[in-house]
């Protein structure tokens, strides 16, 4: 609700408490009896009602309902706190600040993936780089901050492999080298899983890595 005089908004259930009131009577019209030779006069009853902030009067009857535009003024001016105050934020600051907050300086973002098992959080413009490999930080001080919770294929994935193996030892040598031998494999690695599995896979599981160090060895 908005008084007419000050523009002072308050609840309208708290209103009624927090004016004070004065009732006022005021003489509306008069009428005379002929046969009596007596006069009576009507009276008018209003309210007027002190704001409590400023103290200023008005009628009662002349306090509005507020209009959208008031009502979210005044919801901006509320001191709120962030909604990010679960993950640990502190800030706090009118209502009509906390976008700017949760979009600029707020570091209290929880990773795409906490529910996998991400324990970081940070600012909103520092997710993607979380979630994205970045080669270049990786080199920087900022090593390790990649999201091992990330979907990740086989960094191999795509590419083929030959396999020869000599039909006279079935226990299968193998060797690397483009020798005209009767058997011929070609493998491709289609792993996929999340990024901090993926050491363990170029260890103990991948084939293409597997032949390659394979090749290695017969080499040296």
């Amino acid at each position: 609700m908005k008084l007419p005089n000050c523009k002072h908004k308050f609840c309208k259930k708290c209103l009624p408490l927090l004016l004070t009131t004065t009732k006022i009577s005021t003489s509306k019209s008069s009428t005379t009896d002929t046969v009596t030779s007596s006069s009576t006069t009507a009276t008018a009853t209003s309210f007027r009602a002190t704001c409590a902030l400023c103290r200023q009067e008005c009628n009662f009857e002349d306090i509005k309902e507020c209009d959208d535009d008031t009502l979210n003024e005044l919801l901006n001016e509320l001191i709120v706190e962030c909604k990010k105050a679960k993950n640990g934020c502190k800030w706090t600051g009118p209502r009509s600040n906390i976008n700017d907050h949760l979009n600029s300086s707020c570091e209290y973002h929880l990773c795409e993936l906490s529910k996998s098992g991400c324990k970081w959080f940070g600012k909103l413009s520092e997710i993607k780089n979380h979630l994205n490999e970045n080669q270049e930080r990786k080199k920087g001080k900022q090593e390790g901050r990649d999201c091992e919770y990330v979907i990740v294929n086989c960094p191999r994935k795509g590419e083929t492999i030959t396999k020869y193996e000599n039909s006279n030892n079935n226990k299968s040598k193998v060797t690397l080298t483009t020798q005209s031998l009767s058997k011929k494999r070609v493998f491709e690695c289609n792993w996929k899983g999340q990024r901090k599995e993926m050491s363990n896979h170029i260890e103990n599981e991948c084939i293409i890595y597997k032949i390659e160090k394979e090749n290695i060895q017969k080499k040296l």
